[in-house]
């Protein structure tokens, strides 16, 4: 496997994140230039099948992985990508400015993404966005008041 290893490492770019399926046979990998590529680790055959998904734009910094879908989460925009179908689906119809916020599924059906200004966006599984839970008031107060997140 060491020679397969040195696929990893693309053209000296950096490993930004990586996210293991439920397996522990498929390792999906962002690299810093927003490449997104997959290792399939075939243990009977001891080798290792790397297939690139697509390029993304920007800086991967977070993966959440609810097989088949696979939350991309880059310094430009939150992405759904389906691992079975290869579609790509934008989370959410609005641009942001440019950051680090992440995501992640909170449910079967339901992901949740970081966005600018204290907010959180409630999407569904195609990546439409349900509500909006802003926290600025919450935090701006001395009391913090219990808020539902989905449901």
């Amino acid at each position: 496997l060491k020679p397969s290893i040195k696929q990893l490492v693309r053209d000296k770019e950096s490993i930004s994140t990586m996210m293991w399926n439920t397996n522990g046979d498929k390792l999906f990998v962002g690299y810093s230039s927003g490449k997104l590529v997959s290792f399939f680790f075939n243990v009977d055959t001891v080798s290792i099948e790397t297939t690139p998904l697509l390029e993304c734009g920007s800086l991967i910094f977070q993966l959440s992985l609810h097989e088949p879908l696979l939350l991309i989460s880059t310094q430009d925009r939150p992405l759904l990508f389906h691992t079975d179908t290869g579609k790509l689906t934008q989370v959410g119809t609005r641009e942001r400015k440019p950051g680090p916020f992440g995501g992640c599924f909170i449910s079967s059906d339901s992901i949740v993404v970081a966005r600018p200004g204290l907010r959180l966006w409630i999407a569904d599984q195609e990546g439409k966005v349900q509500s909006t839970a802003k926290f600025r008031d919450v935090f701006s107060s001395s009391t913090l008041p219990p808020m539902p997140l989905y449901g």
